[in-house]
C-alpha cells in the first residue's frame, strides 16, 4: 500500500469512537473505517507525539 492511498483513507474515513481508546497512555488509540481500492477496511492506528503507528489493518468485505 503506498502513502497517497494511506492518506486517502486517513482524511476520508471515519473513527468509530467507541471502538477507539481515546485514553489510552502514552499514545491514544483510534479505529477507522474507509474504503481502500474500492474495498471496506478497518485500522487501529496509535496516534503519540511524533508518529502514527499502525497496529492492525484489515479488509472487511
Amino acid at each position: 500500500m503506498d502513502s497517497i492511498k494511506l492518506e486517502h483513507f486517513f482524511r476520508e474515513g471515519e473513527i468509530d469512537f467507541k471502538k477507539s481508546n481515546t485514553e489510552a497512555i502514552p499514545c491514544k488509540e483510534y479505529y477507522i473505517e474507509g474504503e481502500i481500492e474500492e474495498k471496506l477496511a478497518f485500522m487501529r492506528v496509535a496516534n503519540c507525539d511524533s508518529t502514527v503507528l499502525i497496529k492492525e489493518f484489515e479488509f472487511l468485505d
